[in-house]
């Protein structure tokens, strides 16, 4: 099985099964998924104020947000990580001196 994120499809499909009562375990095998992607995304995208409801609209907005955050933050870091690398450069350093260093 090959990592996939979660599509807004598959969490509409995941919600109808857990409404028919279906276990994690089924539901992954329906969804071509691991059993704990299941587990892990109905804990991580329920709704804030619920112990137990899940909206695939709701996981799926949760879901991009984090992605974009994370993005985000990696853009800012390699920004940072190329100008400490010009700074090194300009002081002759050995390029893989400064890519040790890193």
């Amino acid at each position: 099985m090959s990592f996939k994120h979660f599509t807004i499809k598959d969490r509409e499909k995941l919600v109808i099964f857990k409404s028919q009562g279906k276990s994690n375990k089924e539901i992954a095998r329906l969804l071509g998924k691991h059993k704990s992607s299941i587990g892990r995304e109905l804990k991580r995208n329920k709704l804030e104020l619920s112990d137990k409801e899940y909206l695939p609209s709701y996981a799926n907005n949760l879901s991009m947000e984090r992605r974009q955050k994370a993005q985000s933050i990696k853009k800012e870091w390699e920004l940072d990580c190329i100008e400490e690398i010009k700074t090194r450069l300009e002081f002759f350093e050995d390029p893989e001196q400064i890519s040790n260093r890193m």
